[in-house]
């Protein structure tokens, strides 16, 4: 099990309301340091892929050559057979 804590900020703290998700990224900053995900990430192609904090759900950017390599990726199987 791999816990992901931002889902269990309360709901009023989410990207609705930009100043309060604000003050929560500093807070997971200051407290524990951000953390970046194994699971929870994004790639659309090109030099950078979105990451986020498994604690606080801040995006973060990282360069694909220095985090993980095209052979580390899941498999998704064939995505174009839907």
């Amino acid at each position: 099990m791999y816990p992901q804590l931002w889902d269990c900020w309360p709901k009023l703290t989410s990207r609705k309301h930009p100043r309060i998700f604000a003050v929560r990224v500093r807070l997971c900053g200051w407290l524990t340091g951000h953390e970046i995900s194994k699971t929870e990430w994004g790639y659309g192609g090109g030099k950078y892929a979105d990451m986020n904090c498994r604690w606080c759900d801040k995006t973060i950017r990282v360069p694909v050559a220095d985090t993980f390599k095209p052979e580390s990726l899941p498999d998704l199987g064939d995505t174009d057979a839907i």
